[in-house]
């Protein structure tokens, strides 16, 4: 009975990157060739609560070529680099910052000085985030999609379309010089 749990266990992980592979090879139209380098997505299970993908497509020339025209002639994709006021509405950065006041000043306690580990700045926020999005491209074109909430399935609009901070994006960037599509997904639910 264990044995058989363990293995449909292992096989919801395997059909979890497996589908998640195609959901983002859906949204973004990716062409059948493009392959798959990298992908990493937790939680690894069927629950998706807080659910963090980051992945890699790598093309060949003629593929990335044809792709290339596709997104340059395409509106919903912007040329890099995202601005700062872009990546603080996607991340939530100044919710969070006013979250943790809100939450000191409701327990009546005194308000940590300012970057510290417990009150963190803006900038610190944003600081780590700029760590684990794909910012390091100089050379081409991003496109954002967001669900307000089960993003994986869910219709997407642009990123742009959504007033205030955002609870969930697909962040995909199209490197130029590398050939790669690289897609960030992340939920804040």
């Amino acid at each position: 009975m264990i044995k058989v749990f363990l293995i449909l266990i292992a096989g919801n992980l395997n059909s979890c990157s497996s589908s998640d592979e195609q959901v983002l090879r859906q949204e973004f139209e990716l062409p059948a060739k493009a392959q798959l380098v990298m992908i990493e997505s937790y939680p690894k299970s069927l629950v998706r609560e807080g659910l963090k993908i980051d992945a890699i497509f790598e093309f060949s020339s003629s593929d990335f070529d044809a792709y290339r025209e596709k997104v340059e002639q395409d509106s919903h994709w912007k040329p890099l680099p995202l601005s700062r006021s872009f990546l603080m509405k996607i991340t939530g950065v100044r919710r969070k910052v006013e979250s943790l006041k809100r939450s000191y000043e409701l327990r009546g306690e005194p308000i940590p000085e300012p970057g510290s580990i417990y009150n963190p700045t803006e900038e610190q926020l944003l600081g780590q985030w700029k760590e684990n999005l794909p910012l390091d491209v100089k050379n081409g074109f991003y496109r954002c999609l967001t669900a307000g909430d089960n993003i994986m399935y869910a219709s997407k609009v642009s990123c742009s379309q959504k007033p205030g901070d955002l609870n969930d994006f697909m962040l995909a960037v199209l490197d130029l010089d590398n050939k790669t599509l690289r897609v960030k997904v992340h939920t804040a639910y």
